[in-house]
């Protein structure tokens, strides 16, 4: 069988949609693949209060957009005049404990990195657990309003589903 005057176009075009495909599929398997977040860092004058007989604010609200919501929170704390301590999350711009708006069928991807000092684990929590068996001042635990989150293990059970820190590559606690 000979060669048409269009077999080098047609092949050409066949090459073309092969690497694209394969350039679609190996894009698409890149995404797929979780990767470690970076660590959020603390912010500076974490955990602000409003003085005393001053206006109170509802807190800043943060909007899914395109099916997205992507937030990122340092967990930190600190010591006020009358020396209590003050947990919070602090987005990176300075937004103390935003609320989130999602709408049903959206992404919610929240990355925290809990800056607060290590404590020691001082309260053991009685089985069944879904995570950790202690807990303490610098334990972290995030849960949710308005949603249809079964209150089970590693869901938004809020007692009993603790995370302990992570050690990785030298990074984070125990």
């Amino acid at each position: 069988m000979k060669n048409g005057p269009h077999a080098t176009p047609i092949f050409l075009a066949a090459a073309i949609v092969l690497v694209l495909a394969f350039a679609s599929i190996n894009a698409m398997a890149q995404a797929t693949v979780s990767s470690t977040p970076a660590a959020v860092k603390p912010v500076a004058n974490p955990c602000p209060r409003f003085a005393a007989g001053g206006v109170v604010h509802q807190p800043a609200a943060l909007f899914s957009q395109n099916g997205v919501l992507s937030v990122q929170f340092s967990y930190q704390t600190r010591v006020d005049f009358a020396n209590r301590n003050l947990f919070c999350f602090m987005t990176p711009s300075g937004l103390e404990n935003p609320t989130l708006h999602v709408k049903p069928g959206d992404h919610l991807i929240v990355t925290v990195t809990n800056n607060t000092p290590a404590q020691p684990l001082t309260m053991s929590l009685n089985p069944p657990n879904c995570g950790a068996t202690k807990m303490g001042n610098s334990s972290l635990n995030i849960h949710y309003h308005g949603t249809n989150t079964s209150p089970t293990c590693h869901q938004d059970e809020v007692i009993k589903t603790i995370i302990r820190r992570f050690r990785s590559a030298g990074r984070g606690r125990d």
